[in-house]
């Protein structure tokens, strides 16, 4: 398993790049597409570097999130970084990272990289977690379903 703590998976979304980008480009949308996002409090505009808060419900507990833009090529690639009491306790950090790949006029192949190597997670959850990913059976809605649900 080494060092990085990487879950990446894929889909494919009958839409344009465009169509997809709409909806990443404003983060107040995450609501809307990211099953364990409840609030989020961003402008329409952003750019890298940006920053808002979201708040993220995990089990029965809503925890506050600061959110970032550490990378944005627009209709290509966003890297959000996550970080607070929903992702850690101090430093720590999770960056989910979406790409847009080209694949035809309404076919577009969306990529989702979640980066936990730098999270305060425990080892034993961190481990859990690439093994589910690996091996385990996929269980509710992901954030890829929930681009794909408000778009198909």
């Amino acid at each position: 398993m080494g060092q990085k703590m990487k879950i990446k998976e894929s889909t494919i979304v009958n839409c344009s790049v465009d169509d997809i980008w709409d909806i990443l480009k404003d983060p107040g949308n995450m609501p809307a597409w990211n099953p364990k996002c409840h609030t989020c409090d961003a402008g329409k505009t952003i750019s890298i570097g940006s920053s808002f808060d979201a708040t993220f419900r995990l089990g029965s507990k809503e925890k506050k999130t600061s959110c970032r833009i550490m990378d944005l090529k627009p209709g290509e690639k966003i890297t959000i970084r996550y970080s607070g009491e929903a992702f850690s306790t101090g430093d720590g950090f999770v960056d989910e990272t979406f790409t847009l790949v080209y694949q035809g006029v309404r076919q577009t192949k969306l990529v989702l990289e979640v980066d936990f190597s730098q999270s305060e997670l425990p080892f034993l959850i961190k481990s859990i977690m690439w093994f589910l990913s690996r091996f385990g059976q996929k269980s509710g809605k992901s954030s890829l379903d929930g681009i794909r649900s408000i778009l198909e």
